[in-house]
């Protein structure tokens, strides 16, 4: 029997979130930045040979006998990991796939049974109750569906921009850029104006970059009456909530966090999976800690999350934060353990400080209800800012992925950003003066 919580939760925002919770489904699914998680438990006595399946093919990510990852055009960014047992006598361990993509699940996952049905088989036939090979890929289709869990809460860097655009509008930059270097510096508006619209002409003779000229934007999703309306809610429930804060509070007081100051020496095989490009990926799971009142304090932190980040953090800034691509969390073992997956740029060490100096109380608020967090006051004060053992905490639950890829590792949140803007602004055309040197000093 799988021992994996497959019941659905309603995480977010709007109507159509409570239509999908009433069909059954996790997530609405839209043309782009959508997530997937399916998570499946391991037959015993698999869980090393499938590691060691996973860390050769995402040791030659871009080069094994199994794949083209490439040729994966609605994938942003996927990964493959074992998670461990929560503890000797827990159930097995279980196989996370992680992705965040364009379209609906069904079209990638069939993409993936078709254009790697050798590695999608290998891979499952280490897992509990997989259907194994036949006719058709209907009944691996279903079963990795039946799998598949709801985030409680999903972050997208870059909202509206799928994979191959994101590709377009660095080829359209690459082009422009080598248009403009050829021709020197400018000076003074009539070069200015020149060097655009030659830049302009240019990409609309290519007949392969045209069209994602065509649909380029730099607007960001916004809905002031939804973001309104989820503020007054929530200041309608603070009444409710002011008891349950002091029931945490007392709660807090008799909390154990980690006594580890400094980062466990097993951190290596973690340190070896990372700046191996500008991008890195962090796995992390955590038991939460016992009790209603923490699974729910979960729940509700990890739903104002996710609206946030549908309704006010859609233009590449996180609370303060520019460097991540695509996180969520997701709660496992029937609700036993919080899974978080995170896509970002820089090193582990800036991205935790990131973290600590700009979103600590968001950040605490989330994993002050889970096991050896360092100690918090009202659910989302200190925690975080103790810097020296929240990072040997964060190590101490992080997890080797063992296969990672990016669609486009070579780029940051930042140059997807100023990519599209360059785009748009070449897209729409530009008149005054200030605008078309404001246009070229994106270069």
């Amino acid at each position: 029997m799988d021992t994996v919580d497959t019941r659905r939760s309603v995480s977010g925002n709007g109507k159509s979130r409570v239509r999908a919770w009433a069909r059954g489904e996790s997530e609405v699914a839209t043309p782009t930045g959508n997530a997937l998680t399916i998570v499946v438990p391991v037959s015993a006595g698999h869980e090393q040979a499938l590691s060691a399946l996973l860390n050769d093919v995402g040791t030659h990510i871009r080069n094994n006998p199994y794949i083209d990852f490439a040729t994966l055009d609605t994938v942003h960014f996927l990964r493959w990991v074992v998670l461990p047992k929560a503890s000797a006598s827990a159930p097995p361990a279980l196989l996370a796939f992680e992705c965040n993509h364009d379209g609906p699940r069904e079209r990638l996952l069939s993409e993936l049974l078709s254009k790697a049905p050798t590695l999608m088989r290998e891979i499952y036939g280490h897992c509990q109750g997989f259907p194994g090979s036949s006719s058709t890929t209907a009944p691996e289709l279903q079963f990795l569906t039946a799998h598949a869990l709801p985030y409680c809460a999903f972050y997208v860097g870059v909202p509206g921009s799928s994979v191959k655009q994101i590709r377009s509008e660095q080829q359209i930059r690459n082009r422009v850029e080598a248009y403009l270097g050829a021709r020197g510096e400018p000076s003074g508006e009539t070069n200015a104006r020149a060097l655009y619209e030659g830049a302009r002409a240019l990409i609309h003779d290519d007949l392969e970059l045209r069209p994602a000229l065509e649909t380029a934007s730099d607007r960001f999703p916004f809905h002031p009456l939804r973001l309104a309306g989820g503020v007054l809610a929530g200041l309608a429930a603070v009444p409710a909530l002011v008891p349950a804060l002091f029931t945490l509070r007392v709660k807090e007081l008799f909390d154990v966090q980690t006594s580890s100051l400094s980062i466990p020496d097993d951190a290596a095989a973690l340190a070896a999976r990372e700046d191996l490009q500008v991008q890195n990926q962090l796995t992390h799971v955590v038991p939460l800690k016992p009790g209603t009142l923490r699974s729910v304090s979960t729940r509700v932190v990890l739903g104002v999350i996710d609206f946030l980040a549908h309704e006010l953090f859609t233009r590449g800034n996180l609370g303060g934060i520019t460097s991540i691509h695509f996180a969520r969390w997701v709660l496992i073992d029937e609700g036993q353990r919080l899974l978080f997956f995170s896509n970002y740029d820089g090193s582990w060490e800036s991205y935790l400080g990131d973290f600590i100096d700009r979103a600590a109380p968001g950040l605490t608020s989330v994993w002050s209800n889970t096991e050896g967090f360092p100690k918090t006051v009202f659910l989302a004060f200190k925690g975080a800012t103790d810097e020296e053992r929240f990072k040997a905490w964060t190590r101490e639950h992080q997890v080797t992925t063992q296969l990672w890829y990016s669609a486009y590792p070579d780029l940051t949140v930042r140059n997807i950003l100023v990519n599209r803007k360059i785009c748009a602004e070449l897209a729409r055309g530009l008149e005054s003066e200030r605008a078309l040197k404001r246009w070229l000093g994106r270069f």
